[in-house]
């Protein structure tokens, strides 16, 4: 296979002095073989920052990474028409259980959450503009969710999905109020924190971006790193995988002691949960399939409730014996 456009084939030919053989597209990457037998990883970015990316992992000594490799022109990133390109050599994955991988793989990412964190100024006003926005979108969300419930309550002939709605409403009930604890809290947090413990996140967690070799594991796709809360790298597994062994009240609790960033956590994992709760499609699909999304939603709800009354019971335990 060959999809790679002539003028992208010439540019690394010529900066990386390779030949290439043969291409083959995976997914957002080309992996490509040359004619001396070599494999190597190519990828196309917006981020002109990546390197800073890197040399601050590596400062760190996180060795959980594959660096790009230098150009004829001893650069990481070459510019390619509008943006970038690397190239980074080929690592085959190993291919293992999924519930052992995602252990390694979250164990890894605590790790570059650890050797990573430095204390910042608080950036208020980017986390109240987000913030603020998320809240507006859960209230018209919460607003078309209880517009359906009266639907529903009306109607004299209920479809199957209706029933499970009905039946699981006051679920969606507590999670509103627990937004409303939530909101307090972050904005009584918020108002307080002058400076918080910031470090490197993925931002862009899912288990493709993590692979396995005989030597190492190592992080991919990092072009949307930043300096974040560690949290947030936690919020897509946790809905995705929640029911596998993993203890997650641990994982995001130790090591991550701020306040703020579990509250963040809770509040983004139940943000995402009710923002999927597509009503349109999930009350005009007949098939088993709407009830099956609606009620793996109730359980990602219940899972992450679970670790919030958790976190809360230890709170008011701990003020008690003090």
């Amino acid at each position: 296979m060959n999809n790679i456009d002539d003028s992208l084939r010439e540019a690394v030919e010529e900066l990386y002095e390779i030949k290439i053989q043969k291409v083959f597209p995976m997914n957002t990457v080309f992996k490509i073989k040359t004619d001396d037998g070599k494999t190597f990883c190519l990828k196309q970015t917006n981020n002109k920052n990546l390197m800073n990316i890197y040399n601050y992992l590596v400062a760190a000594k996180f060795k959980h990474i594959i660096l790009p490799i230098r150009n004829k022109n001893n650069e990481y990133l070459t510019s390619y028409k509008h943006g970038y390109l690397y190239v980074t050599p080929w690592c085959d994955d190993i291919g293992y259980p999924i519930e052992r991988k995602l252990v390694d793989y979250l164990e890894i990412l605590t790790i570059m959450h650890e050797t990573t964190f430095i204390d910042k100024k608080f950036n208020k006003k980017q986390f109240v503009r987000t913030y603020a926005k998320q809240k507006k979108q859960l209230n018209n969300h919460f607003s078309i969710i209880d517009y359906f419930l009266v639907e529903c309550e009306s109607s004299d002939y209920k479809q199957v999905f209706e029933w499970a709605f009905l039946m699981n409403y006051r679920k969606i009930i507590e999670v509103k109020n627990i937004f409303m604890t939530l909101q307090d809290k972050i904005d009584t947090l918020v108002d307080s924190i002058k400076v918080f413990p910031y470090c490197m996140i993925h931002n862009n967690p899912i288990i493709d971006h993590f692979i396995v070799t005989n030597e190492n594991k190592y992080f991919i796709s990092l072009d949307k790193s930043i300096l974040g809360i560690s949290t947030h790298d936690f919020i897509k597994p946790f809905i995705e995988y929640c029911d596998m062994e993993v203890d997650w009240y641990k994982l995001v609790t130790e090591n991550h002691s701020h306040e703020l960033a579990f509250y963040y956590f809770i509040f983004n994992v139940l943000y995402y949960i009710v923002k999927n709760i597509d009503i349109t499609y999930l009350s005009g699909n007949a098939h088993f399939e709407s009830i099956n999304s609606f009620i793996y939603t109730i359980h990602v709800i219940n899972r992450a409730c679970d670790i919030y009354y958790k976190y809360e019971g230890m709170k008011e335990k701990q003020t008690n014996e003090s």
